[in-house]
C-alpha cells in the first residue's frame, strides 16, 4: 500500500537539488505516486551573476533561469520513465522569500509529503541568507524531508 501519492519537490539550481530530485523521482516510481516539480524564482538569491544583466532585462534572466532548471528536472524524471507536473512560480515580488512562495503551492497542491535540500549553512551565512528548508520544515502542514549536503 502506497503511503505517498503526491509528491512535492522543491528544486533550485544546486547539485543539492539534483539529489533531491534522484530521491523524490525514486520515491514517486516506488510509491506510484504523483510527482510535482516546483522552482520557485528567488530574487533575494539569484541563481546566475546578475552583474552582466541589464537591469530591464534581469526579470527575464530569473524565469529563463527558473525554466530551465525545470526543464531539465523534467528531463532527469523522464529518463526514468516518470510523468511529473512541473511549475516555475514567479510572484513577482523581490521581497517574498522562496519558502513562502513554496508553501503557498504545498498549500494549494496539498501533496502528502515536501522534499527539499539543505546546503548546511550555519552562523552568520544562514542568518543572513535564511534557510528556505528550515522555513518550510517549521511551517509545512505535512511532512517534510529534508536532505542535507554530503559532507
Amino acid at each position: 500500500m502506497a503511503v505517498y501519492r503526491r509528491i512535492l519537490v522543491a528544486i533550485d539550481a544546486s547539485v543539492q537539488s539534483e539529489r533531491c530530485l534522484d530521491h523524490a523521482i525514486t520515491l514517486a516510481l516506488d510509491q506510484g505516486a504523483v510527482l510535482r516539480i516546483v522552482h520557485a524564482v528567488d530574487y533575494i538569491a539569484p541563481p546566475f551573476d546578475t552583474t552582466n544583466v541589464a537591469e530591464g532585462q534581469l526579470h527575464d534572466a530569473y524565469i529563463d533561469a527558473g525554466n530551465a532548471v525545470v526543464a531539465s528536472a523534467l528531463a532527469r524524471a523522464g529518463a526514468r520513465g516518470l510523468t511529473v507536473d512541473a511549475v516555475v512560480i514567479d510572484t513577482n515580488d523581490p521581497r517574498r522569500p522562496a519558502a513562502e512562495t513554496i508553501l503557498r503551492d504545498v498549500a494549494d497542491w496539498q501533496p502528502d509529503i515536501v522534499i527539499v535540500g539543505s546546503h548546511g549553512r550555519t552562523g552568520l551565512a544562514r542568518m543572513f541568507l535564511g534557510s528556505v528548508s528550515e522555513s518550510i520544515l517549521r511551517t509545512a502542514p505535512v511532512p517534510v524531508l529534508v536532505l542535507r549536503t554530503a559532507g
